[in-house]
């Protein structure tokens, strides 16, 4: 199996989003972008068109699957990768490597030597992330960030490898392996290195990298967002309520059945029931709630 076919079933997962491939011409040449988008019944096209363009065009593809056929982070309706790319800046590839297994993540699932002396790393994740709205999609980019942040900490030269942070991304494009690297005379070839390794879920991930924790460092968790005065009865409640902790095995019961009374009932909106959640989640820090299940509860109760 050629590596841009191994890359591009990857990318795609068994999805039925559209692969994005885009085409530059080398720097220097004239020649518009060519953008093309392939779903899962016609991989086999998007595969011959990669090596027909490889000689003539740097070949990208976009890394998440797009829902219609637009290049932009809107198109994107979730995530099935987490990942990087490690520029090697005036250090090799060997450098690269030391920096990225510094930081302590699992194994990525593939590398990608770009060309450049650096490697793009990718880690798949246990099930796709939905991006349900902008606090999703926030929450998603912040951690690829937090992952060129992590990398980042062992980086000792400002010259040297680094993540780059400006390809955190929800429509980033990546080399696909396979095709060739026209910055260089003559063109180098982009290689695919494939580590199996275990998936892990984005909530754990999340929380390996402290990024909820960073998100919730920048609210008054004790203060929440209300659109308009609270029943006193409702609040002394809700007060009440946010202090008591959470029983074993009935996280899940508590909150739903407590988001559900304010969202269905009392006709409370996402962002004051989420903010209720998240005050009962500072409060019981043994229970390590990612925000990504507060948000999910809060949409869900808040549905019509």
């Amino acid at each position: 199996m050629a590596s841009s076919e191994w890359y591009l079933q990857n990318l795609a997962g068994g999805s039925d989003g559209l692969i994005n491939i885009r085409c530059l011409p080398p720097r220097g040449c004239d020649g518009p972008a060519i953008n093309k988008f392939f779903g899962p019944k016609s991989l086999g096209k998007a595969i011959d068109w990669c090596e027909e363009m490889k000689h003539s065009h740097d070949v990208y593809a976009g890394v998440l699957t797009r829902e219609w056929p637009d290049g932009g982070a809107r198109a994107v309706p979730e995530a099935r990768w987490l990942y990087t790319d490690i520029d090697a800046g005036s250090g090799t590839l060997k450098d690269c490597g030391r920096l990225l297994e510094g930081a302590g993540f699992p194994r990525p699932e593939m590398i990608i030597l770009s060309g450049s002396g650096g490697m793009h790393a990718y880690w798949r994740l246990k099930a796709p992330f939905e991006f349900a709205g902008d606090d999703d999609r926030r929450l998603y980019k912040k951690t690829l960030k937090c992952l060129c942040e992590r990398i980042n900490l062992k980086s000792k030269d400002s010259d040297g490898p680094h993540a780059d942070a400006s390809k955190a991304d929800i429509g980033a494009i990546l080399r696909v392996p396979g095709t060739y690297n026209h910055k260089w005379e003559p063109p180098r070839e982009t290689i695919a290195i494939e580590c199996p390794s275990k998936p892990h879920s984005f909530s754990k991930w999340v929380d390996f990298l402290g990024v909820a924790e960073e998100i919730k460092s920048t609210r008054h968790p004790l203060t929440p967002k209300i659109s308009g005065d609270i029943e006193g009865t409702i609040r002394s409640h809700l007060e009440k309520w946010v202090t008591q902790p959470i029983s074993e095995g009935g996280r899940h019961n508590d909150l739903t059945s407590k988001a559900n009374w304010l969202g269905k009932e009392k006709n409370f909106e996402y962002r004051e029931v989420l903010s209720w959640l998240q005050i009962k989640a500072a409060n019981c820090p043994g229970s390590r709630i990612p925000d990504t299940e507060l948000e999910r509860i809060a949409r869900y109760a808040c549905k019509g």
